[in-house]
């Protein structure tokens, strides 16, 4: 999916004498506008441009293969790189999903010694927008590294804990387990926050609690 900012900028036509407009566009690619994110980016560029281009790419047949026609001794496997084998995907957010397992009332365990920085998506969204902003006004190109996450060092237990406190539900039925606990059949990292001093003074953007993020997700789902 594609977005189209226009800029336009007038100039004295000095044999004519009259005005002319000279208007350039510049185009934003959004790649996988269908997604959690993608839905949420669309919609703040579409209320930001002066046109928007959607392309359908999705083709219920499968496209042809001549690398696999001309090695028939092949197989292909296609791999799952979002849940893997044998898991069912989370489509939704993480906290809406931490929502419909706790609204069933039964204990569910959560690791309490694995720490990440959850961002709410509408954060997200305006980090993109204001890089997007800068290239399109300023003609500028901005080569730099950013971590992009939430204020909050928080663990699944927290998680879970804060989703609880929105919605009213017990801590009785949070268990707290650590990550060694179970068998993934691969290692998770315990530690992945993060610093966002750099980005908070390079944007000037403030990232909402984790907290807050969860009841204005959860909120929002309510209403629609």
């Amino acid at each position: 999916m594609a977005w189209s900012g226009n800029r336009q900028r007038s100039q004295m036509d000095r044999r004519g004498g009259r005005m002319a407009e000279e208007e350039e566009r510049k185009r934003v690619l959004v790649v996988g506008g269908s997604g959690y994110l993608g839905q949420h980016l669309l919609a703040a560029l579409a209320s930001a441009c002066h046109g928007l281009d959607v392309a359908f790419t999705y083709n219920r047949e499968s496209p042809p293969q001549p690398l696999l026609d001309a090695l028939p001794s092949l197989h292909a496997f296609r791999a799952d790189l979002r849940s893997g084998h044998g898991l069912d995907a989370i489509s939704a957010s993480f906290g809406e999903w931490m929502d419909s397992v706790l609204s069933q009332g039964q204990q569910v365990d959560f690791f309490n010694d694995e720490f990440r920085c959850p961002v709410y998506v509408k954060d997200m969204v305006d980090v993109i927008m204001s890089l997007a902003k800068t290239w399109l006004s300023d003609g500028k190109r901005i080569q730099v590294l950013l971590n992009v996450g939430g204020p909050n060092r928080v663990s699944r237990l927290q998680m879970a804990e804060s989703v609880a406190d929105v919605r009213g539900y017990s801590h009785s039925i949070i268990k707290s387990v650590s990550a060694s606990s179970v068998n993934r059949g691969v290692a998770s990292p315990s530690d992945i926050s993060m610093d966002i001093s750099k980005l908070i003074q390079m944007l000037g953007i403030k990232p909402i609690s984790f907290h807050d993020g969860v009841k204005a997700t959860l909120d929002a789902e309510a209403s629609t």
